[in-house]
């Protein structure tokens, strides 16, 4: 799977370490469907609509219709996901500084 190592995810939470990750969601299927973690962690996931999704995704390069609506139903299966998975949903179109205070408030009550 693409960007974080599994390990790397797995590792401190088994040793029972304090740690941020960025993870695909298809890790956080993985991790809690295999219940090889029994300690404590908590899941936040930066939610962006569909229509804005897409609109970044074409300015950022020219992409073909096909793979386009691949990476959108990639997307919402991910925030489908998301949605019955993760702790916290935070709207992540705020400004990055409320983006910020949000997740830094989450994780003060940890």
């Amino acid at each position: 799977l693409y960007g974080t190592e599994y390990n790397s995810i797995v590792t401190p939470l088994q040793q029972q370490k304090n740690s941020i990750k960025e993870i695909e969601i298809y890790w956080l299927i993985k991790i809690q469907e295999e219940k090889r973690i029994e300690w404590l962690y908590t899941t936040i996931f930066l939610d962006i609509p569909l229509e804005i999704m897409s609109m970044r995704m074409q300015q950022r390069q020219q992409i073909e219709d096909d793979e386009l609506t691949r990476r959108l139903n990639s997307a919402s299966f991910e925030k489908s996901e998301a949605a019955k998975r993760c702790d916290h949903i935070i709207d992540a179109t705020q400004p990055l500084e409320d983006v910020c205070a949000a997740v830094n408030n989450i994780c003060s009550k940890l």
